[in-house]
């Protein structure tokens, strides 16, 4: 009788002992942050907060916005900056490629960053309108040149995804209207920077392609 009620004293110890270190295990689970996944919102505010502002720190008078407001009922692939936050579609944030992710919300800070860029150029304080190409055009080209060479300079494995990725992003960019030059010729004029920057220094390439935008007729 001794015999068979330690057996059961023995199974009742070992049962609790594993009920008590699966609690704990799962308490430590609940406690890591890397055991929760995050959502695709919280991905695309972490990479905004931690791949895009960093990006413009050397650039003077740039404030890259904090706030981030999501268009839910936007499934295009969009986004825009303002003084005080950065609007982005579901779309954008739906889209299964960080890379572009990455270039679509540089882009818009970039354009924040466009007119501080042509001060440090010594450069007018508005971009002038060509007959051909007007001031809404440029002011794309330049922000697709600001980010892309960010991009380049600082973050080198990402450029390397995005300019594999120069069709899609064509192809997201669309066709030509007013406001926004083509996708075929904005991933053109990124080309020419980065053409150039194979055979002279990339600040200076950066620097010609700035200039030959602006000068745009």
């Amino acid at each position: 009788m001794n015999k068979y009620f330690l057996l059961l004293l023995l199974g009742i110890l070992w049962a609790c002992d594993e009920h008590h270190s699966e609690n704990q295990s799962n308490d430590e689970d609940s406690s890591n942050p890397e055991s929760q996944s995050e959502t695709k919102e919280e991905k695309l505010v972490s990479l905004y907060r931690d791949s895009v502002i960093p990006l413009f720190k050397d650039i003077p008078d740039v404030n890259p916005p904090q706030e981030i407001h999501i268009n839910a009922e936007d499934l295009n692939i969009d986004a825009g900056a303002a003084s005080d936050y950065l609007e982005v579609s579901q779309g954008l944030i739906d889209l299964e490629n960080e890379a572009i992710q990455l270039f679509a919300l540089t882009h818009e800070v970039a354009h924040m960053a466009t007119l501080p860029q042509a001060k440090i150029f010594n450069l007018a304080s508005a971009i002038p309108k060509g007959n051909s190409t007007n001031d809404y055009q440029k002011a794309e080209y330049l922000a697709d040149l600001i980010a892309i060479h960010l991009i380049h300079l600082k973050k080198p494995e990402k450029f390397k995804l995005i300019q594999g990725d120069f069709e899609t992003l064509q192809e997201i960019f669309g066709g030509e209207v007013f406001s926004h030059p083509s996708g075929q010729k904005r991933i053109l004029s990124m080309k020419l920077y980065i053409e150039d920057g194979h055979s002279k220094d990339e600040a200076l390439a950066f620097k010609e392609r700035f200039l030959a935008i602006w000068n745009m007729d």
